[in-house]
Protein backbone atom coordinates (compact mmCIF):
# COMPACT_ATOMS: atom_id res chain seq x y z
CA UNK A 1 0.00 0.00 0.00
CA UNK A 2 1.38 3.68 -0.98
CA UNK A 3 2.51 5.13 2.25
CA UNK A 4 0.73 8.50 0.95
CA UNK A 5 -2.97 6.53 0.83
CA UNK A 6 -2.30 4.87 4.32
CA UNK A 7 -1.54 8.44 5.65
CA UNK A 8 -4.26 10.05 3.78
CA UNK A 9 -6.49 7.77 5.17
CA UNK A 10 -5.47 7.35 8.61
CA UNK A 11 -5.47 11.67 8.83
CA UNK A 12 -9.36 11.09 7.20
CA UNK A 13 -9.58 8.41 10.11
CA UNK A 14 -8.49 10.94 12.77
CA UNK A 15 -11.19 13.63 11.43
CA UNK A 16 -8.27 15.68 10.09
CA UNK A 17 -8.65 17.36 6.06
CA UNK A 18 -5.41 15.70 4.61
CA UNK A 19 -3.21 16.99 1.89
CA UNK A 20 0.33 17.11 1.34
CA UNK A 21 3.69 19.79 -0.77
CA UNK A 22 4.69 18.86 -3.82
CA UNK A 23 7.56 19.32 -5.64
CA UNK A 24 7.25 18.56 -8.58
CA UNK A 25 4.53 17.70 -11.22
CA UNK A 26 4.22 14.06 -11.11
CA UNK A 27 3.67 14.47 -7.26
CA UNK A 28 1.20 17.07 -8.44
CA UNK A 29 -0.68 14.90 -10.60
CA UNK A 30 -0.69 12.28 -7.89
CA UNK A 31 -2.51 14.25 -5.17
CA UNK A 32 -4.73 15.25 -7.27
CA UNK A 33 -6.41 11.62 -7.33
CA UNK A 34 -7.58 12.24 -4.07
CA UNK A 35 -10.38 14.52 -2.28
CA UNK A 36 -7.76 17.25 -0.68
CA UNK A 37 -8.73 20.47 0.80
CA UNK A 38 -6.00 22.19 -1.04
CA UNK A 39 -2.19 22.23 -2.69
CA UNK A 40 0.58 23.44 -0.49
CA UNK A 41 3.51 24.53 -2.46
CA UNK A 42 6.98 24.68 -0.08
CA UNK A 43 9.08 27.78 0.03
CA UNK A 44 11.20 27.41 -2.93
CA UNK A 45 10.45 30.05 -6.06
CA UNK A 46 11.42 26.75 -8.82
CA UNK A 47 8.11 25.26 -7.06
CA UNK A 48 5.61 28.21 -8.49
CA UNK A 49 5.61 27.16 -11.90
CA UNK A 50 3.37 24.61 -10.71
CA UNK A 51 0.53 26.49 -9.36
CA UNK A 52 -0.49 26.92 -13.22
CA UNK A 53 -1.23 23.05 -13.05
CA UNK A 54 -3.74 23.55 -10.18
CA UNK A 55 -7.08 23.31 -11.06
CA UNK A 56 -9.17 26.65 -10.28
CA UNK A 57 -11.54 25.18 -7.40
CA UNK A 58 -8.52 24.15 -5.75
CA UNK A 59 -7.50 26.58 -3.18
CA UNK A 60 -3.31 27.15 -3.27
CA UNK A 61 -1.63 27.39 0.24
CA UNK A 62 2.41 29.04 -0.51
CA UNK A 63 5.16 29.24 2.34
CA UNK A 64 7.18 32.13 1.94
CA UNK A 65 9.58 34.26 4.20
CA UNK A 66 7.87 37.72 2.83
CA UNK A 67 4.50 38.37 0.94
CA UNK A 68 6.29 40.09 -2.06
CA UNK A 69 8.07 36.57 -2.70
CA UNK A 70 5.70 35.52 -4.99
CA UNK A 71 4.94 36.61 -8.77
CA UNK A 72 0.88 37.73 -9.73
CA UNK A 73 0.18 33.93 -9.89
CA UNK A 74 -3.72 34.97 -11.45
CA UNK A 75 -5.18 33.13 -8.94
CA UNK A 76 -6.07 33.64 -4.75
CA UNK A 77 -2.79 32.00 -2.98
CA UNK A 78 -3.06 31.96 0.92
CA UNK A 79 0.83 32.75 2.40
CA UNK A 80 2.16 31.28 5.31
CA UNK A 81 4.99 33.32 6.41
CA UNK A 82 7.98 30.43 6.46
CA UNK A 83 11.67 30.12 8.22
CA UNK A 84 13.36 27.10 6.05
CA UNK A 85 14.69 26.26 8.50
CA UNK A 86 14.24 22.90 10.71
CA UNK A 87 14.22 23.61 13.45
CA UNK A 88 13.52 27.09 12.93
CA UNK A 89 13.49 29.60 16.35
CA UNK A 90 10.50 31.88 17.07
CA UNK A 91 13.11 34.93 17.12
CA UNK A 92 13.48 33.76 13.25
CA UNK A 93 9.67 34.57 12.48
CA UNK A 94 9.14 37.86 14.55
CA UNK A 95 11.74 39.07 12.64
CA UNK A 96 9.75 38.48 9.70
CA UNK A 97 7.34 41.18 11.01
CA UNK A 98 4.14 41.23 12.26
CA UNK A 99 2.49 37.88 12.81
CA UNK A 100 -0.47 37.86 15.50
CA UNK A 101 -3.20 36.84 12.90
CA UNK A 102 -1.24 36.11 10.04
CA UNK A 103 -0.39 32.84 8.20
CA UNK A 104 2.23 30.32 9.62
CA UNK A 105 4.14 27.30 8.34
CA UNK A 106 5.86 26.58 11.01
CA UNK A 107 8.98 24.58 11.89
CA UNK A 108 9.67 25.28 15.38
CA UNK A 109 9.94 22.60 17.99
CA UNK A 110 7.28 24.14 20.54
CA UNK A 111 3.65 25.66 20.28
CA UNK A 112 4.85 29.01 21.12
CA UNK A 113 4.44 30.83 18.04
CA UNK A 114 0.52 29.23 17.80
CA UNK A 115 -0.18 30.23 21.59
CA UNK A 116 1.28 34.18 21.57
CA UNK A 117 0.54 34.77 17.86
CA UNK A 118 -2.79 33.16 17.17
CA UNK A 119 -2.34 32.66 13.99
CA UNK A 120 -5.52 32.19 11.28
CA UNK A 121 -3.65 29.24 9.78
CA UNK A 122 -0.96 27.01 10.78
CA UNK A 123 0.89 24.50 8.96
CA UNK A 124 3.25 22.01 11.12
CA UNK A 125 4.85 18.85 9.56
CA UNK A 126 3.24 15.63 10.46
CA UNK A 127 4.61 12.26 11.45
CA UNK A 128 3.73 9.48 13.29
CA UNK A 129 5.03 8.58 16.76
CA UNK A 130 8.77 6.86 15.97
CA UNK A 131 8.65 7.96 12.21
CA UNK A 132 12.29 8.58 10.57
CA UNK A 133 13.41 10.51 7.57
CA UNK A 134 13.65 13.76 6.23
CA UNK A 135 10.27 15.15 7.66
CA UNK A 136 10.16 13.34 11.44
CA UNK A 137 12.33 15.67 13.16
CA UNK A 138 11.58 17.43 16.89
CA UNK A 139 9.46 20.22 14.43
CA UNK A 140 6.95 17.51 13.69
CA UNK A 141 4.42 17.71 15.21
CA UNK A 142 2.38 13.52 16.04
CA UNK A 143 -1.34 13.29 16.31
CA UNK A 144 -1.00 13.10 20.10
CA UNK A 145 0.68 16.68 19.93
CA UNK A 146 -1.98 17.98 17.85
CA UNK A 147 -5.12 16.23 19.70
CA UNK A 148 -4.08 18.55 22.62
CA UNK A 149 -4.50 21.73 21.30
CA UNK A 150 -7.59 20.66 18.81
Amino acid sequence: MDKFDLAYRYGKYLGYNVTASVFDIESLKFLLNYNIPFVKIANNKSLHSLIKHIPKNIDVYISSYKYSYSVDFKRRVTHLWCVSNYPAYRKEYEDLGMLRGDNISDHTTTFELYDIYKPGIIEWHYKLKNTTGLDSGEFARTPEQLKEIM
